[in-house]
């Protein structure tokens, strides 16, 4: 971010005293300097979703090529590489 846009971001910031939120693109700033202008929650939308359904796509596709459940060892998470992913407390 040029200091001109960051100077443009933070007029256009000031007068809101609550939470700024802000939807993640691929054209978006580094976290980062996100944070730099007090952006305390950064949404990733639709990409997450659909990196994980491409991702289960191809996933999918291999799994027709070879006919048998062995496409899944490749890159599958252990039980125990999940678990710090998972919130083990109530919502």
């Amino acid at each position: 971010m040029t200091t001109t846009q960051q100077n443009k971001a933070q007029t256009f910031l000031s007068p809101y005293q609550g939470p700024m939120n802000v939807l993640m693109a691929p054209e978006t700033v580094p976290l980062t300097e996100l944070q730099a202008l007090a952006i305390n929650r950064v949404s990733f939308g639709p990409f997450l979703f659909m990196g994980c359904l491409g991702r289960l796509s191809r996933l999918l596709d291999g799994c027709v090529v070879c006919q048998t459940e062995a496409c899944f060892d490749e890159d599958s998470l252990s039980g125990k590489d999940i678990e710090p992913y998972l919130d083990q407390g109530r919502e």
